[in-house]
């Protein structure tokens, strides 16, 4: 009897064991997200805090990053700055007051990133990211957009599908002129880089003056005489 009893009080052990392990795969697993915080305190060069060299290169120099350049400068967990958690120190040299900012990134994730959330259902994998203010903010609304967002768009915590997301800051007072800050990263899992911003198209009338221009161009090309 004796015997019977330990090695039913066994089975019953394994049985919950792999009970607690269907479950375990059952849950959802919580994966890190890629953080971006745009904030009001500004910490000294050094250790976390990545300063420029000019204004606008270098990651161990001693001045802020110059905001107006951020296409330039801001990456993480690449090559040239390969931190993926951190802050970079920046100033607003824009000569304006920022009452809303927007910063589109390019990333790099893939099914074999670590963290990558599931695969969007559309078998191409899926990240989520969030987007911070600080403990004290410039900014009061904080969204994340892009065509390639697939969840929660627009709020402040959202799954992206590969390639692109554009991080928005608004409300509140803004930046101050000449004001420096802290643009904090955290929990990156793949490398990511600014998008510069698109190249400036004409407006209609400089089109249109082009267009006269052009046309004046033939109509003194007709009257030229023909030499003979």
């Amino acid at each position: 009897m004796a015997r019977f009893t330990k090695f039913f009080s066994g089975f019953l052990r394994l049985g919950a064991l792999a009970i607690a392990a269907a479950t375990a795969l059952a849950i959802p697993q919580a994966h890190a997200a890629n953080i971006i915080g745009f904030a009001n305190n500004a910490t000294a060069c050094g250790g976390s805090t990545l300063c420029s060299t000019n204004g606008t290169i270098g990651y161990n120099g001693t001045m802020p990053f110059n905001l107006s350049t951020i296409s330039s400068w801001f990456q993480i967990g690449t090559a040239a700055q390969p931190m993926t958690a951190g802050d970079f120190l920046v100033i607003n040299d824009t000569g304006a007051i920022v009452t809303s900012f927007s910063l589109t990134i390019t990333d790099t994730f893939t099914l074999a990133t670590p963290g990558q959330q599931n695969d969007c259902g559309v078998g191409v994998p899926c990240q989520n990211f969030q987007i911070h203010g600080g403990a004290a903010n410039f900014f009061t609304t904080f969204t994340l957009t892009g065509p390639d967002c697939k969840t929660h768009c627009g709020t402040d915590s959202a799954d992206f599908m590969p390639n692109m997301v554009t991080y928005n800051w608004s409300g509140g007072a803004g930046v101050p002129i000449g004001a420096t800050f802290n643009l904090n990263f955290a929990s990156w899992n793949n490398a990511v880089f600014a998008t510069p911003p698109l190249r400036d198209v004409p407006e209609p009338t400089s089109m249109a003056l082009l267009a006269v221009g052009l046309v004046g161009l033939g109509i003194i090309r007709r009257r030229r005489p023909v030499a003979r």
